[in-house]
């Protein structure tokens, strides 16, 4: 018996070895013919991660920026207190921070304060957004027509996409302000008076004249791309009694204008 089925066994182990080697030849082919589909879903797996964590990213920052929303009552919502609010952190050199507060405002309280929030066009000003700055102030203007300084306003951010000959020629006209020293700032920008002129405003150094003839003749000096000249009058615009110690919005503005150009 042993010698008769011993062959029998040998043939059987034999051909099993064979099956189990042309099985795993037929594995590695498959394998080698889904390699670049496999690779494929790697490296879309490994996109997705990386796109995942970029909106995870932005998404930690925009909940960063909207942190502030949170914490406060439901009276420090109200439009008025949102632009006071907007208002200090302009102070404080946070332009980005009033504007958004500003903006809140705007929201809540619609077309009607929309016209009356210059403190907005001056922070759109310093964040470089320059044609909702313009248009901002143009809609103060409709609204206060003999407010020189939304109109100047206007023109410094037109002049820094317009250009300031551009700027000049569609400059709002205005009724007559009462300040005579804001009346001569306003012809310096419409061209129609000198720098020289507007100085001599300002002569009297603790009024708010002297004040206000620098800090105008410092942002003209920009509008100008003279920035030497702008950087001096500005300094002396803060340096003044008023620009140092008041606590109008301006001065505190001339310091923001120092803090962002870097200038101090």
């Amino acid at each position: 018996m042993k010698g008769g089925t011993g062959p029998l066994i040998l043939v059987a182990l034999f051909s099993s070895l064979a099956y189990c080697i042309n099985l795993s030849k037929c594995f590695i082919r498959i394998s080698n013919r889904t390699r670049p589909f496999r690779e494929t879903i790697r490296t879309t797996t490994s996109q997705h991660a990386r796109a995942e964590s970029v909106v995870a990213y932005h998404s930690s920052k925009m909940q960063l920026s909207l942190s502030w929303f949170s914490g406060r009552s439901e009276k420090s919502k109200e439009p008025r207190v949102l632009v006071s609010e907007g208002m200090e952190l302009f102070r404080r050199g946070d332009v980005e921070g009033s504007i958004m507060y500003f903006d809140e405002a705007l929201l809540l309280g619609g077309a009607q304060l929309e016209p009356y929030l210059w403190q907005r066009g001056l922070s759109l000003y310093y964040a470089g957004r320059y044609r909702e700055g313009a248009e901002q102030f143009r809609k103060d203007v409709a609204v206060n027509p003999a407010d020189t300084e939304e109109a100047i306003w206007a023109f410094l951010c037109e002049a820094q996409v317009d250009g300031f000959e551009e700027a000049r020629r569609k400059m709002l006209i205005v009724q007559t302000d009462p300040r005579p020293y804001m009346r001569r700032a306003y012809e310096l920008f419409k061209g129609t008076c000198s720098e020289e002129d507007l100085a001599k405003e300002g002569a009297n150094l603790s009024s708010p004249a002297a004040f206000y003839a620098l800090l105008y003749l410092g942002l003209y000096a920009e509008a100008r791309d003279e920035a030497d000249k702008a950087r001096n009058y500005i300094h002396a615009s803060v340096a003044t009694p008023y620009g140092n110690a008041n606590r109008d919005y301006m001065a505190g503005l001339a310091r923001v204008h120092l803090i962002i150009r870097k200038w101090i």
